[in-house]
């Protein structure tokens, strides 16, 4: 997995937990020790889903052709999710602290209006914050679809990878195994080419005794008659005569 994705992996669960914590947070006592645990981890959430966005960016630099577009737009929607994470604990922050103090909080929150706008203001702030948070959370769950489906896609990619490696390996065995047959052809037509001149050799050398042994029949034969010729001739008979 590379180095963006393990970043990207990071933020979303962070930002889905801040979320959950986020949920619960209305539910639990304002200022009571659960309450002040819970916030303190959501703005440590916070700090570190920060640091791991900007390590976001810094990769997203480093990126080219179009994953770099795509994670630009992502990171741009990450900035925001932060931003209404930040804001909706801010308001959780302010309702406790007028709930405790509603003299002090107006003086902070609302620079000297009438205590009814104030009101009003402060309820269509918790609205806004809430419809930002519900399309935050939609965008983080599209974004958390969208990075599932990118690493399905890379999954299979790898596995089309190795898939293509095996085939080449089978291939490159093949091809050896060709050129190994190849070579014994080569080998076989190389003796086969010895066998037929040692043949060849043979065949002359008895050509050449055969083509003697006819020379001495033949030699034989007409000494034979030679003699014969000799013997039985009139000249020979009266020699023979006492």
């Amino acid at each position: 997995m590379a180095l963006i994705e393990v970043y990207e992996e990071q933020y979303l669960g962070l930002v889905k937990g801040i979320n959950e914590k986020l949920d619960k947070l209305s539910s639990v006592p304002p200022s009571s020790e659960r309450w002040n645990g819970m916030i303190k981890a959501i703005e440590q959430d916070i700090q570190v889903a920060e640091e791991i966005q900007s390590k976001l960016d810094m990769e997203v630099r480093r990126l080219k052709g179009d994953s770099k577009m795509a994670f630009q737009t992502r990171c741009k929607q990450y900035r925001i999710d932060i931003g209404v994470c930040k804001e909706t604990l801010e308001t959780h922050t302010r309702q406790t602290r007028a709930s405790r103090d509603p003299n002090a909080d107006r003086e902070e929150l609302f620079s000297g209006a009438t205590a009814n706008g104030n009101s009003e203001e402060y309820r269509i702030n918790l609205t806004k914050s809430a419809d930002q948070r519900s399309r935050m959370v939609n965008a983080t769950s599209r974004l958390e679809a969208s990075s599932d489906r990118l690493k399905e896609s890379r999954r299979i990619a790898e596995e089309t990878e190795m898939i293509g490696a095996d085939i080449m390996q089978d291939l490159r065995q093949q091809r050896e195994t060709l050129l190994h047959t190849r070579d014994s052809a080569k080998e076989i037509e190389e003796n086969l080419s010895q066998s037929r001149k040692v043949m060849k050799a043979m065949f002359r050398r008895i050509a050449q005794n055969r083509r003697v042994m006819y020379g001495v029949a033949i030699a034989a034969i007409v000494l034979v008659v030679g003699v014969l010729a000799l013997r039985f001739s009139p000249r020979g008979s009266v020699e023979e005569e006492p």
